[in-house]
């Protein structure tokens, strides 16, 4: 992973696990013990092009978003949504190299998906999958 993406994810103020997106075992705990609502709050924070996106993937609305922050634990579904979001938004940084450059592809119609916008993918784990694969074959040169 680049710079730009550790600081985002990887730095000591990061209320995720270590090494979360690397060890299925720890994010399978994680989801099963469930995050506190503060990781949302962070996700917002470091993520904020993307919080739209957040809220849509959490079911909840804007006016409601700051109810889960208060959250000791959230549910699995929500632990799961939001730790799924904030990996592919580093999968996407790393291929990009920055978080510039990720929250513009992230923002235009792309033709491999349709001449949709990855952002408006990212409610649902199909639509994370759509913009994954995308991703994947801009990653190993199948198509720019």
């Amino acid at each position: 992973m680049n710079v730009a993406v550790k600081n985002i994810v990887l730095d000591s103020t990061t209320p995720l696990p270590i090494n979360i997106f690397n060890n299925d075992l720890v994010y399978y705990k994680t989801v099963v013990d469930g995050l506190s609502g503060n990781i949302v709050k962070w996700a917002v924070r470091a993520m904020p092009k993307q919080r739209e996106a957040i809220i849509k993937a959490l079911g909840t609305s804007s006016g409601n978003l700051s109810r889960l922050y208060s959250k000791t634990v959230l549910d699995k579904h929500q632990t799961e949504e939001i730790l799924d979001v904030i990996k592919l938004y580093v999968e996407v940084c790393d291929v990009f190299g920055s978080t510039d450059k990720a929250d513009l592809w992230l923002a235009i119609s792309v033709p491999a998906l349709r001449n949709e916008q990855p952002i408006n993918l990212l409610d649902t784990f199909i639509g994370r999958k759509l913009v994954r694969d995308t991703l994947n074959k801009i990653r190993f040169g199948e198509f720019s």
